[in-house]
């Protein structure tokens, strides 16, 4: 069996370092978008929260339970004529 040229195995050994080198580099681009993106997620739940608190006070308002009798009506008169 021949041996290889030790230039031939220094070579590939640096290319294979720089190749390394390469793959880590886009092993932190990518782990940097995924902590954008977890922190834009975040932020939208968050918002999603906020007006999901909204429409609760909103509901539990006086003005909502007096106007729901309209709403119900208005409702089925849309439904009536849609048909």
């Amino acid at each position: 069996m021949a041996s290889a040229q030790p230039g031939a195995v220094e070579r590939e050994l640096r290319e294979a370092r720089i190749e390394i080198a390469r793959l880590r580099v886009l092993a932190a681009r990518a782990d940097e978008r995924l902590r954008e993106t977890e922190l834009l997620l975040a932020a939208e739940k968050a918002q999603n929260n906020r007006y999901i608190a909204q429409i609760v006070a909103l509901r539990n308002t006086l003005s909502w339970k007096i106007t729901l009798p309209i709403r119900t009506l208005r409702r089925g008169h849309l439904l009536i004529t849609r048909r």
